[in-house]
């Protein structure tokens, strides 16, 4: 399955612009109507003319800060969550809940109470999605998980579609971080290799794949409805809650959206379990937050309690 995005960005990446013949190769290839991918291509700035975001160029700290505490920055890539996970799929959302995980985007929701919103939902299909478009000023820390822990982001994603029922999964990355790109699409295709996506991951009856989805410059698409909205070919524009994306989201359907931190935890909680997981951080807020520091002499990404 093709996004719409994904055909725009192919035309463009071909010549260096979406021209009228260009439009209407993807309008055939899509379905869509001529007017609705035209209209979809104007919004963004990388396909229109216009200038992308500056990105923070903070990388991960050579040298650690006495306060820090690397738990989601140091995982290996033995998907030994997902395992726990898929042989016992009833404890997950219970894990999840227990450990207090809120999220880390900004709003610091209860996850196990978002998951729970969408694994009651009786609808067979369910969609994760993973917001990615990290527009913040001075900001690094998605980019870094990314980068550095690939497996981490594809693992919770993968354990969050056992948990709620969703089989497919969408990554949406801001257009300014290719790279990033490029490193979770390879550990894609490296987990599906191994069994880790795709049918019967690790061996049980469960199937879960993910695509990765490119943002074309649009701030806007930060907002997890926006982003919906651009995952599905329309404008990136937000839409009015409720519905919320919960019950009501990707093309209509019951839909988890977290942000890439918030699921690169999932791992570690099913690994450590939620008692130890609680250990860590604050009462109301448990775990480490991945943190950017700008305009000193010890910029970098920093991950603490």
């Amino acid at each position: 399955m093709k996004t719409l995005l994904s055909l725009l960005e192919r035309e463009y990446e071909k010549n260096g612009v979406l021209d009228v013949t260009a439009l209407e190769v993807v309008a055939e290839e899509s379905g869509m109507p001529l007017s609705q991918v035209a209209g979809s291509a104007s919004f963004y700035s990388k396909f229109n003319g216009g200038h992308l975001g500056s990105v923070c160029r903070c990388e991960l700290a050579d040298e650690p800060l006495s306060v820090e505490n690397r738990r989601i920055l140091s995982q290996d890539n033995g998907y030994q969550g997902l395992r726990l996970a898929v042989s016992n799929p009833e404890k997950i959302l219970g894990a999840v809940t227990e450990s207090g995980l809120r999220g880390r985007g900004g709003a610091g929701f209860p996850v196990g109470l978002k998951w729970k919103t969408t694994k009651d939902c009786t609808c067979e299909e369910k969609y994760v999605v993973i917001n990615a478009d990290e527009g913040e000023p001075d900001t690094a820390k998605d980019r870094i998980i990314m980068e550095t822990v690939p497996h981490a982001v594809i693992e919770g994603m993968a354990i969050c579609g056992v948990c709620v029922g969703a089989k497919k999964g969408f990554i949406y990355v801001r257009a300014e971080y290719p790279e990033a790109k490029e490193i979770v699409e390879a550990e894609i295709a490296r987990a599906r290799k191994v069994g880790c996506l795709g049918d019967h991951i690790c061996g049980s009856h469960f199937d879960f794949d993910i695509e990765v989805v490119s943002g074309a410059g649009s701030y806007v698409c930060g907002e997890e409805t926006a982003l919906l909205s651009s995952i599905e070919g329309q404008r990136g524009e937000p839409r009015l809650k409720p519905p919320y994306p919960g019950v009501e989201g990707l093309f209509g359907k019951p839909t988890v959206v977290n942000n890439v931190e918030t699921i690169a935890n999932v791992p570690l909680i099913l690994t450590l379990g939620a008692e130890e997981y609680r250990s860590m951080g604050t009462e109301k807020n448990p775990g480490t937050k991945v943190i950017t520091i700008t305009g000193t002499e010890r910029d970098g990404v920093y991950e603490i309690e």
